[in-house]
């Protein structure tokens, strides 16, 4: 297994709740170009 891409922060947030999350999944080519685009929304 290789990390291709990795990111940290608060995403997904839920109130009053301790706990961390993993995910991982199968990328191809075309999911890292789409993942690497600009975006307004993350920088």
């Amino acid at each position: 297994m290789t990390i291709a891409r990795c990111k940290v922060g608060n995403y997904i947030t839920s109130l009053d709740m301790a706990g961390a999350s993993l995910t991982m999944a199968p990328v191809t080519d075309e999911l890292l170009a789409a993942w690497d685009a600009p975006s307004p929304v993350f920088h």
